[in-house]
């Protein structure tokens, strides 16, 4: 981790740019990266000795196509507020964040959202292909609003915020409600001249994956190891005993199901 930690920071130096996309990270992966870079910052160049005296040189950041989760966004979070609060661009996409990642985050990522002087405002936020609904996208939209409204006369930019391919239902009655509470929110190709957030492609969305109930999971795993589906269990597939019929079939003489003659 230590390697990719120096790596990583020759490119930002470079390229301005924090690139760890596609490479399946865990939260804790993440967590000890973030810890490198820190860490080689202050090596490299003692302006970096604390970690709030001033932000990396990052205009963008890419954590997108990893494994992070709300147990882990927090620090993603963190790092953006802080050494990577001059970035215009964050891209979270083809992650694993879901509505409460979203409600307790990301909404800090789409407020005036900077720790030092600068006070940056995003101007992406790209969250396409995660689990986000229709809870977490509502506050993600209207929190991005209300910033940038209350700031409307410093001429703060319209944020683009990529929620497509994500669990929202509804999606574009969600628009017209929000829109009917006075949120200047868009969704077409083009980029309304008063809207303060931008939705592209936001109609399309995909159906909330349904969780199974432990006891659900624990049921059939019993039944698999019994090698026989429940039915096959069931009363009316259990042996006679001591020649009783089997449910559902017709009953026979006692005497005769013994091997006698019947009285």
């Amino acid at each position: 981790m230590a390697d990719r930690a120096t790596k990583l920071w020759d490119d930002i130096k470079t390229k301005n740019r924090l690139d760890v996309s596609d490479q399946k990270l865990t939260d804790a992966d993440v967590k000890c990266l973030i810890k490198g870079l820190h860490m080689v910052a202050k090596t490299q160049d003692e302006t970096y000795s604390n970690e709030r005296t001033k932000p990396f040189p990052l205009t963008e950041l890419d954590f997108s196509g990893n494994q992070i989760t709300g147990a882990g966004i927090g620090d993603v979070v963190q790092f953006a507020r802080t050494q990577g609060c001059d970035a215009t661009l964050v891209d979270l996409s083809k992650n694993l964040l879901d509505d409460d990642a979203a409600l307790n985050e990301l909404t800090r990522l789409v407020k005036n959202y900077g720790t030092f002087g600068s006070q940056n405002f995003l101007r992406e936020l790209l969250l396409s292909s995660n689990k986000i609904g229709k809870a977490g996208a509502t506050k993600l939209i209207q929190y991005a609003h209300w910033e940038r409204d209350r700031h409307a006369e410093e001429g703060r930019p319209t944020l683009k915020l990529d929620l497509s391919d994500n669990c929202v239902t509804d999606p574009e009655e969600l628009v017209e409600e929000l829109k009917g509470k006075r949120i200047r929110v868009c969704s077409g190709a083009e980029i309304e001249p008063e809207a303060t957030v931008h939705l592209p492609d936001f109609a399309d969305q995909r159906a909330p994956v349904v969780e199974v109930s432990k006891a659900t999971k624990g049921r059939a795993a019993a039944d698999k190891a019994r090698g026989a589906p429940r039915e096959a269990q069931s009363w009316t597939s259990r042996p006679s005993v001591r020649g009783e019929p089997r449910r559902g079939e017709p009953a026979r003489d006692r005497g005769a199901a013994r091997g006698g003659a019947a009285r």
